[in-house]
């Protein structure tokens, strides 16, 4: 039973694999695209992403939103340009997470440090203190896991840019008024044409 406590612990310590440098800014994009046909800009949009080992979160018929990796932003952006007839209100937004993922990453370390020491009583405890300490270890494991994932949450934040693009169009209209290149006829009214004539 002692050496099952001691299971999760190797998987609390392997997860410092986790803490390699990479970038702390998310990376964040939002635009309207004037476009002749939305469903068509949508799959030119998830195709370039997914080219680039990236995915879609939510596609409709007025909206996608797209993740890659946050290197491509800017190429991104170039692509954004071809696609569409117009681009309208573009915004690029990046956030600093380094104090959030600072503070997990020490939260994390710190409550494996107590999960090794309440192991490393195991050994000498009568089977009420073995309950005890099977308790605390249970916490600190659900605690370890839910501060883990936050942390691969902000990683995939950081890795990874959030793209939202709303799609616009001109519908095809007939214009109302219709002018003739004779003025005689521009001044007719169908009305008092109808009165005039009966």
């Amino acid at each position: 039973m002692k050496r099952l406590f001691l299971l999760p612990l190797f998987f609390c310590l392997a997860s410092l694999g986790l803490f390699a440098e990479q970038s702390t800014l998310t990376r964040s994009l939002s635009a309207t695209l004037l476009v002749a046909d939305p469903e068509s800009a949508a799959d030119l949009l998830i195709s370039w992403t997914e080219e680039r080992k990236g995915y879609f979160l939510l596609r409709s018929t007025d909206m996608v939103i797209l993740r890659f990796p946050a290197g491509d932003l800017e190429t991104f952006k170039s692509f954004l340009d071809t696609q569409a007839e117009a681009v309208y209100d573009l915004s690029i937004g990046a956030s600093d997470v380094s104090e959030e993922l600072a503070a997990l990453r020490s939260g994390i370390r710190a409550r494996e440090e107590i999960l090794a020491k309440n192991l490393s009583y195991i050994d000498g405890a009568d089977v009420k203190g073995t309950l005890a300490i099977e308790r605390e270890v249970n916490r600190l494991l659900n605690e370890i896991e839910s501060m883990k994932g936050r942390l691969n949450r902000l990683l995939v934040d950081a890795a990874m840019a959030r793209a939202e693009i709303a799609f616009t169009y001109r519908e095809e209209t007939l214009p109302s008024n219709i002018p003739s290149s004779f003025t005689w006829m521009n001044r007719l009214d169908f009305y008092d044409f109808m009165r005039e004539g009966f």
